[in-house]
């Protein structure tokens, strides 16, 4: 290691400072400073925290570990927190050395993600004389300028060819016979604005996430496409029911926790009748709701159709079945190929069973008890759904 070069621990060259300040108590604070919240600028008001430039990190929420640097005469609330350079130690400089840390590995708490100083004041730092990290910074600054200026190239022809296209499609269009204009809300399946169950709706802990939240002033700012957005949801804002595509499938599999899931989804604001138009838009109308949900979440997932699924997992479902059995459910899955997932409901039990046998008691008299019907019926849902067949 070059001579004045060394190894130093995140703590011994910054110290934190904390704000104290929530949103909700600037409603009536107007002012000439600026103050930021995670999202970014909230709001001027009449106070500053800091009269020298200094950095920021998002300390709770989604976007936990954030950095970005702030000017002087600004403040920000209490989910970030202030991270100040000590003697010798440039802003700059520090502020590169903060975006190598992965803060991941020190988040805490489920619900609302945080990270404490104390935890990343280990990180290792190199510390080199002042005069070397002001040629440092200066090396990454024209690296990262030249990285932005190649991005706003790209920008730009792509927003050219767009224009172009724009200008031969509106070519095409011209003159057609037959043609006539309508409003959108006259030709589209679903037409409305989305809808928020969190209360309060500008908790600050919502946003600050990797998910664009396009609001409404943004869809009628845009000239025909939503390219920029001021706001974005966070994993908090969005609802948690299940992990990945394993517990998905797991849920979905059996009639009863699939009747709870789809309840969570109606209650998270994605009710059956808003999945169903979906199955509609995206052509999954022979498929099952479960290809719908992951279409959703999943956007590499292939979808199957009814029958296909049927198919692929018949032999499996068939395997520990009896003759008797085999029939029952057979029927069962012609249905669920007609009419789709609603057939193999709980509480379609009783109606498949007279469908099939005229009456419960000649039901039972071929397939046995009630409960042994009941766990039939559930348990073959389970081979249906396999990761091996979906």
């Amino acid at each position: 290691m070059k001579k004045g070069w060394e190894i130093k621990k995140m703590g011994e060259v910054c110290y934190k400072g904390s704000s104290n300040v929530s949103q909700n108590q600037l409603t009536n604070d107007n002012g000439d400073f600026p103050i930021f919240g995670a999202s970014g600028f909230i709001k001027n008001v009449s106070f500053y925290h800091n009269d020298k430039p200094y950095l920021s990190i998002v300390k709770d929420g989604s976007g936990v570990g954030r950095v970005t640097k702030m000017d002087a005469y600004t403040s920000a609330i209490g989910t970030l927190q202030y991270i100040f350079p000590k003697d010798g130690i440039d802003l700059n400089y520090l502020y590169y050395s903060l975006l190598t840390i992965d803060f991941k590995k020190y988040v805490a708490g489920a619900a609302i993600p945080h990270i404490y100083f104390k935890d990343y004041q280990n990180e290792p730092f190199l510390y080199v004389p002042l005069p070397e990290q002001h040629r440092i910074v200066s090396i990454l600054n024209q690296c990262f300028a030249a990285i932005d200026n190649a991005k706003a190239n790209a920008e730009q022809n792509l927003k050219n060819t767009r224009e172009l296209f724009e200008s031969y499609l509106q070519g095409v269009f011209e003159n057609g016979k037959g043609w006539e204009v309508k409003r959108l809300k006259d030709i589209a399946l679903v037409f409305g604005r989305g809808k928020s169950k969190h209360r309060p709706r500008n908790w600050e802990g919502l946003y600050g996430g990797d998910y664009p939240f396009i609001q409404t002033g943004e869809v009628r700012n845009a000239n025909k496409y939503v390219l920029e957005y001021t706001q974005t949801y966070n994993d908090v804002g969005l609802p948690k029911l299940f992990k990945d595509e394993d517990e998905l499938r797991k849920l979905w599999s059996n009639p009863q926790t699939r009747k709870i899931l789809l309840e969570k989804l109606d209650e998270a604001g994605f009710p059956k009748s808003d999945l169903l138009t979906l199955q509609k838009l995206v052509d999954l109308e022979k498929s099952d709701l479960y290809d719908v949900l992951e279409y959703v979440f999943n956007g590499d997932y292939i979808a199957m159709t009814c029958e296909a699924r049927a198919k692929a997992a018949e032999a499996t479902i068939f395997a520990p079945l009896n003759d008797r059995q085999k029939e029952f459910i057979s029927f069962v899955l012609n249905k669920y190929i007609e009419i789709g997932v609603d057939e193999l409901e709980q509480e379609k039990l009783p109606f498949l069973l007279t469908n099939k046998y005229q009456s419960l008691e000649d039901a039972k008299e071929i397939l046995g008890d009630a409960a042994n019907i009941s766990r039939l019926f559930i348990e073959f849902q389970e081979y249906l759904y396999m990761k091996k067949v979906a």
